[in-house]
């Protein structure tokens, strides 16, 4: 294991329990961690072996659905971090109360779609039949998707991360209107360029589960950009 890498480890340790953390030395642990397309895989593979064992009949629901929550904390928590840092250009990690509160808030409110996911998943599985089997090839295919909707709210975890870090940038909302273009991404696709923290303030970062959008930005590709075409947040594949 690297120096950076035992540094990451602790640092980890540190956060699960609670414990306050030097700005300076949480500023080089975070980005030891290495760049969110990294803590992004790591957390759609996390999540679908946990409901590849479940589903396969290896591993009972709630030590499953423990592993997936597991992984989400960790994963929201570097997510946010890395975004925060990648933005703000310190070399201090010194979040607001309130950027604190909405990653709190986030991973609980997560912690309840895990629950209920793998109550969802218990009804694919009692519900075969001899007529109408699941097959490995079904279980596959359900927890390679449910892993890729988990994976876009990790997104948007990271899109505030980004925007926290650096609140007075001008935005601008634009990209692809995708499969659906409701009249709120129509409005904002017109409207002006705001700074990162109106985006926040107004609940608006194009996210999947956004009720602020008629769309819910369940079927749209919308993106924040800056005023150099670079995405901040919003659709990432």
């Amino acid at each position: 294991m690297t120096e950076q890498e035992q540094l990451a480890k602790l640092y980890h340790n540190c956060r699960q329990l609670g414990l306050s953390v030097d700005p300076h030395v949480a500023a080089v642990a975070i980005r030891a961690v290495g760049d969110y397309s990294g803590i992004r895989s790591n957390y759609i593979t996390a999540s679908t072996n946990a409901m590849l064992e479940y589903m396969r009949g290896y591993a009972g629901m709630v030590s499953s659905r423990n592993v997936m929550k597991k992984a989400m904390v960790e994963a929201f928590a570097d997510g946010f971090e890395t975004g925060f840092m990648e933005t703000s250009g310190g070399d201090t990690y010194e979040p607001e109360r309130e950027d604190t509160d909405y990653l709190a808030a986030k991973m609980d409110a997560e912690m309840g779609y895990i629950d209920a996911l793998f109550v969802s998943l218990k009804e694919i599985v009692s519900g075969a039949t001899i007529e109408d089997p699941v097959t490995d090839a079904d279980i596959v295919s359900e927890a390679d998707s449910r892993a890729a909707m988990y994976a876009k709210t990790l997104d948007g975890v990271y899109g505030q991360g980004k925007l926290r870090g650096k609140k007075n940038i001008m935005l601008k909302f634009d990209g692809p209107d995708g499969n659906e273009n409701c009249d709120t991404c129509k409005r904002l696709k017109a409207g002006l360029a705001h700074r990162a923290k109106w985006w926040v303030s107004h609940e608006l970062i194009p996210t999947p589960g956004n009720e602020q959008f008629i769309c819910g930005c369940y079927r749209c590709e919308h993106q924040l950009f800056d005023k150099d075409g670079n995405v901040w947040a919003g659709n990432l594949e």
